[in-house]
């Protein structure tokens, strides 16, 4: 759904579709919507999770092409690369370049909350499993991983166990637990 910023009734944007729709992410004109869809089957393997691509204007969806198994969208700033968590056995994040019309993939490991830096030059994400969770900051162009932050005893949390994003610097922040537990 969407609602005007004067407010108003929401509309529902795909009325005819009935699979799960989650993490859709605005193209940086806002003329279209990436999000993550399941051609969820009950009771069956065969379910399969796709990128797909709204036009808001037309309505019309398509399937980013080579995006199966891919989850969490985010949308480069300049609007030329997708990037998207894998969702099955392969945990390396793919971006998707809309020039090549080409996936690579990012060899990172296991990565969450992938966060576009505001000149779309790299990526940072949260590797969180593990015995030294970390922010990493991947760059497009060369593929080469910096670390920018350990969180070795720093106690995340949030809605989807942790949060992360960036400020207008691209400086990490993160939401800490600091009073929850004993």
């Amino acid at each position: 759904y969407i609602v005007s910023m004067q407010g108003g009734k929401p509309q529902r944007l795909l009325p005819e579709a009935n699979e799960p729709m989650m993490d859709a992410n605005w193209s940086p004109d806002g003329r279209q919507m990436v999000f993550s869809t399941c051609n969820c089957v009950d009771g069956t393997d065969d379910s399969k999770v796709f990128l797909r691509i709204l036009d808001l204007s037309s309505h019309h969806v398509t399937t980013l092409p080579g995006s199966e198994d891919l989850i969490s969208p985010r949308w480069s700033p300049d609007g030329r690369i997708i990037v998207g968590l894998s969702h099955g056995d392969r945990h390396n994040p793919r971006v998707y370049d809309f020039e090549t019309k080409q996936w690579s993939e990012l060899h990172i490991g296991s990565g969450g909350w992938p966060t576009w830096a505001h000149d779309s030059h790299s990526i940072y994400f949260v590797r969180a499993g593990g015995d030294d969770p970390d922010v990493v900051r991947v760059f497009i162009q060369n593929g080469k991983i910096e670390k920018v932050v350990e969180l070795k005893g720093f106690p995340l949390t949030g809605w989807f166990s942790y949060w992360f994003g960036l400020d207008p610097t691209d400086a990490p922040l993160l939401l800490r637990n600091v009073g929850t537990e004993d």
